[in-house]
């Protein structure tokens, strides 16, 4: 049995105000929209279930096209409207975990918008990734939640606090 434990951080300059990148993280619905959608022809999710006020659980299955089966199962320990986020995952590839991770996702308005900090803290279980494997989808999730919050703020459909 082997662990190997890293830190990543991926910043991202977001043209929408904090309280609606806070509630695309947090609520259950937006998530969803946002989250499980358009990942690329070889992926696909199959579930998603969430309830993401402190203290509350989220679970979701994605499944690869040569690769199987990957939940996620991240729990909600801090949840402060609209600075911060903060929870713990677990994920496994079909029955087998692969990694456990803290992360933290800072929010700080920048003029309009937003400056976001998700720093990731991970452990690598038996073999199951690599900084150089996670980190690039990591930033794709990043500029999907983005790219969401801003059409939302273009749209002038502000997100409900």
């Amino acid at each position: 049995m082997t662990h190997d434990f890293e830190t990543m951080e991926v910043r991202r300059e977001i043209a929408a105000r904090p309280e609606t990148v806070f509630r695309l993280w947090t609520d259950p619905a937006l998530k969803e929209a946002w989250f499980v959608t358009d990942n690329g022809p070889e992926w696909s999710a199959s579930s998603y279930e969430g309830s993401l006020a402190e203290g509350g659980t989220e679970r979701v299955i994605f499944r690869h096209a040569e690769k199987g089966s990957f939940t996620i199962t991240p729990h909600m320990l801090i949840a402060e409207a609209p600075r911060r986020v903060i929870y713990v995952y677990r994920m496994d590839h079909g029955p087998r975990p692969i990694t456990a991770s803290v992360v933290t996702i800072a929010l700080t308005p920048r003029g309009t918008g937003t400056a976001l900090v998700l720093t990731e803290q991970i452990t690598f279980l038996d073999g199951g990734g690599s900084l150089e494997t996670r980190l690039p989808g990591t930033e794709y999730v990043v500029g999907k939640m983005a790219r969401a919050a801003e059409a939302a703020e273009r749209s002038h459909i502000h997100v409900p606090t």
